[in-house]
């Protein structure tokens, strides 16, 4: 690290495990070890204007798995592959400036992608690389094997638009609004092994906004609107708009209030050069739930400073199927839910407590389909309790603690109960170390019939044990 240049290189394995079938259907498990390998290289200032420069190559080891892992053969004697090694390379380009000044940050990044989905093969000849693309006759696949397999597997075999991504971001903060603005677009044919969450084929914007009034006030909201099949090659575009508003009110020594609301539409336009406007049904999907609420630190008790939160949310969702003027109501969800949270923490002793009661019930509606004719309707309710207490020892090394929750479900659906009895222990016996162990016992009720109770009970016992390094 400098102050005009940095280089930051990362090196190790990781394993990715698959899932894959047989001829019979049989689900059969891998893991290949992987190998990821990955490069930045900053040129200019971090509070300035700044170039970077990456790369990550994430390669699966074929000798991490026998051949007979993914290697099969069929009834009629055909040898077939239950899952193949993948080599994957990105290159990104990546531009910020910073003002601090200012308080203003702008920036672009632009990345590349190309994955090959089978490397058992190896890398093709430079004769058959003509064959596919004359254009590329300069490249030698063999020489470039260590750093990527270049076979008939690539996706895509040549470059275009669905394997870029690229996003462009500006966040500010001016009058107490931290303002943030984001955009980015994801090709279809863009993998990045490294990003599991990547969203293919889309392009997303979303505005966020959030004030601050000292200490008291908080207020935030946003809208983002997130479209797929921006590579045009299905039949429909879902697009889905939300947005969102919640704050917090809160002042020394008196309760807080709080209050949010969430919306989502969500809806499908056509493609006309994919798909003729008559074979085009549209759909369209509300979601959104409201919630209140309000607490207070009871800092009053000194023996037992305790805090409790109370929140009530109300929600619904439905769907409409059709054009306009001629739309039918698939079904429509309507629910609401009251919470109650207490904490406590003794002081004369290092026991904290905790207590949660939850009251909730769902309506449901379904086949709305004309006027006159009545909807299905189903009406269900539930209500959970939790609590839980544990104990410090020596200086918050080894922590004991007892919990107990009871979920209960009734309405039309089959009544049922699930309660749950944890004993469990938490140490830290040397820095950067954690052991942990529990047993619990949960006890399963349910209706199988009208007039028979079954029991479905499961003893559990974990141990886990983590060293930071």
């Amino acid at each position: 690290f400098a102050k005009y240049i940095a280089l930051e290189v990362a090196a190790g394995e990781m394993v990715r495990s698959t899932t894959a079938y047989d001829d019979t259907k049989k689900i059969i498990g891998a893991t290949f070890r992987q190998e990821a390998i990955g490069a930045r290289l900053r040129l200019g200032l971090e509070h300035g204007f700044s170039i970077g420069i990456n790369a990550t190559r994430n390669r699966d080891i074929i000798s991490s798995l026998s051949s007979d892992v993914y290697l099969t053969t069929n009834t009629i004697g055909d040898t077939i592959m239950i899952t193949t090694p993948k080599d994957n390379l990105v290159l990104s380009v990546d531009a910020k400036l910073n003002i601090p000044d200012q308080n203003v940050i702008l920036g672009l990044e632009v990345a590349g992608s190309v994955l090959n989905t089978n490397t058992i093969d190896g890398p093709i000849t430079s004769e058959d690389i003509q064959e596919y693309a004359s254009e590329l006759d300069f490249v030698n696949p063999e020489e470039l094997a260590d750093l990527f397999v270049i076979n008939r597997n690539m996706e895509p075999f040549m470059p275009s638009l669905n394997n870029l991504a690229w996003t462009a971001y500006f966040r500010t903060f001016f009058w107490n609004n931290l303002f943030n603005i984001n955009y980015s677009v994801t090709g279809s044919a863009f993998n990045a092994l490294s990003t599991y969450y990547q969203q293919n084929d889309t392009q997303v914007l979303s505005i966020t906004d959030n004030f601050f009034v000292g200490r008291f006030l908080s207020l935030s909201g946003g809208y983002s609107v997130t479209m797929d099949n921006f590579s045009k090659s299905f039949a429909e575009t879902n697009r889905s708009d939300a947005w969102f508003v919640q704050s917090l009110l809160r002042f020394p020594n008196l309760p807080y209030l709080k209050a949010s609301m969430f919306n989502t539409d969500t809806s499908n336009l056509n493609n006309p050069d994919v798909q003729q406007a008559a074979d085009f049904l549209p759909y369209k999907r509300n979601a959104n739930n409201i919630s209140v609420g309000l607490g207070y630190d009871f800092k009053q008790i000194p023996v037992v400073p305790s805090q409790l939160d109370i929140t009530y949310r109300i929600s619904k969702d439905d769907r409409k199927e059709g054009h306009t003027g001629s739309e039918v109501q698939i079904y429509e969800n309507f629910g609401n839910s009251i919470n109650i949270s207490m904490s406590n923490r003794l002081g004369i002793i290092p026991l904290r407590t905790q207590f949660v009661f939850s009251l909730a019930n769902q309506e449901r509606e379904l086949g709305i389909t004309a006027p006159g004719v009545d909807p299905q309707q189903f009406k269900d309710d539930n209500y959970t309790i939790f609590a839980k207490a544990d104990y410090t020892l020596f200086k918050n090394r080894l922590i004991p603690y007892l919990s107990y929750r009871r979920v209960n479900l009734s309405g039309d659906q089959a009544e049922q109960s699930f309660d749950y009895l944890t004993f469990g222990l938490e140490s830290t016996p040397i820095r950067d170390m954690a052991v942990s162990t529990s047993i619990s016992q949960k006890y399963h009720r349910f209706a199988a019939l009208a007039d028979q109770i079954q029991d479905n009970d499961l003893f559990t016992w974990r141990f886990q044990i983590s060293q930071r390094f």
